[in-house]
């Protein structure tokens, strides 16, 4: 499997139905992500970014408009688009070596299996705790035996959704570092969504702002600095301001700072 995609959103609108009343929930998304790029989402509670990468996994269906990873039309699940959630969801009777082969094609032979998941406990750093289960690791190494195995079929999409959002700080920027080495590594199309700025500054090649709900794209914001980035640095600064201005668009409580 290839793991180089262009994707493309295409005038996508979704609703629910509750009760008998209608919920618009994104209106007229078109978003186009280059093969290898970084993009993460940002917006408020409720304004449909996890429902957006549920359509993009094929968890869920657009009510209208069309979404394709490469020449592909998405419309059900695929090893081509992994997925990682807020939390790692890790079977806790399996130890990390068997949570990563878990996601495996089945059809592959058991060396080639072994080799994958050797090769991806190397690629998240937890050399040494291949036999561990879930419950006796931190919230950082579940995260990333949830992110190996995402990725161990090398898939042409990687979706996280505000996966570093139960951690520490300390950790959370550990794994930042983290998940952006295995980026440059793999060269995978990532779309991380998210409620930190700064997060969202310091990993992204862009960064895209919904508006309230139904979301709509209100701004997409390239971020035009070399890696490693400076948190405390001007430019830092001034992207930032640039992403906390469309944030509090519709908001009375925008901090004066962003004024």
């Amino acid at each position: 499997m290839s793991n180089l995609a262009d994707v493309r959103i295409k005038g996508v609108n979704k609703e629910f139905h509750i009760n008998g009343e209608r919920i618009d929930v994104l209106k007229e998304i078109d978003l186009e992500v280059k093969s290898g790029e970084f993009v993460c989402i940002v917006g408020a509670s409720g304004c449909g970014k996890s429902t957006l990468l549920k359509m993009l996994v094929g968890l869920e269906k657009p009510t209208t408009g069309d979404i394709f990873i490469g020449s592909r039309k998405v419309v059900n699940p695929s090893v081509e688009c992994g997925m990682v959630f807020q939390e790692a969801r890790l079977c806790p009777w399996l130890t990390v070596k068997g949570n990563i082969s878990f996601g495996i094609a089945k059809r592959l032979p058991r060396k080639e299996k072994a080799k994958i998941v050797v090769d991806h406990i190397k690629l998240v750093g937890l050399e040494g705790f291949e036999k561990a289960f879930s419950g006796q690791l931190s919230g950082g190494m579940q995260q990333r035996v949830s992110i190996a195995r995402a990725l161990v079929n090398r898939p042409a999409l990687l979706l996280l959704d505000e996966p570093l959002g139960a951690l520490d700080a300390l950790t959370r920027i550990n794994m930042q570092k983290e998940i952006l080495r295995i980026w440059e590594q793999e060269k995978t199309t990532m779309i991380l969504v998210t409620h930190d700025i700064d997060e969202a500054v310091y990993l992204g090649d862009r960064v895209v702002v919904l508006s309230s709900r139904p979301g709509e794209i209100r701004q997409d914001i390239k971020v035009d600095m070399a890696r490693p980035r400076d948190r405390t640095s001007d430019d830092f600064a001034l992207i930032r301001r640039k992403v906390y201005r469309e944030f509090f668009k519709d908001s009375n409580n925008q901090p004066e700072y962003f004024l």
